[in-house]
């Protein structure tokens, strides 16, 4: 598994989260599908919309 910490509150806390090789790679196909830069933008943006 591979990990990837994303920003909470505008980098004020982070929250690691681990996924598969397999799960990564469609978080980092929906990234560039969005026009985002990286797979963190991607899953900050889905932990938003889910709030």
């Amino acid at each position: 598994m591979q990990a990837t910490t994303i920003p909470e509150e505008q980098g004020k806390r982070t929250m690691p989260i681990c996924f598969t090789p397999d799960q990564l790679k469609v978080v980092e196909e929906y990234a560039k599908k969005k026009g985002m830069l990286n797979a963190s933008q991607a899953i900050e943006e889905l932990l938003l919309a889910s709030t």
